[in-house]
């Protein structure tokens, strides 16, 4: 964590609401995804995360426009992020932001295979 809060690759987004910090996000510049073939490198929104009790309040899709402005004026041409495919709110949330499914992976460790999705969305101006 301590590397990407230095890095001019990574850039960390903070959502405040009455003073304090309720969620936080975090983009990754030019980069791809992997296990997929090759397409644009752009920004991997990496997290988006908020407090339980600060969901479904419109807070997220804030926070999702201030990463796509931050990623634009890093000239970045895509917006993409994996998501568990067995996490369909999360799913449903990017879409409604605009982003759409473009491929299908499977994250293994020794004990477990993970099916996620890589979803993207074109942010050329």
């Amino acid at each position: 964590m301590r590397l990407s809060l230095n890095s001019p690759h990574s850039c960390w987004l903070v959502a405040e609401e009455n003073g304090g910090a309720v969620g936080f996000a975090r983009l990754d510049f030019n980069t791809q995804p992997d296990s997929v073939a090759p397409t644009e490198a752009g920004a991997k929104l990496c997290k988006l995360y908020f407090l339980p009790e600060s969901r479904s309040r419109g807070l997220g899709a804030k926070l999702f426009a201030a990463a796509e402005r931050v990623a634009r004026e890093h000239r970045q041409p895509v917006l993409w992020l994996d998501v568990l495919q067995s996490n369909r709110p999360a799913i449903g949330f990017y879409q409604r932001q605009g982003m759409h499914q473009v491929a299908e992976i499977a994250y293994v460790t020794a004990t477990q295979t993970t099916k996620l999705w890589v979803m993207k969305k074109d942010i050329n101006d």
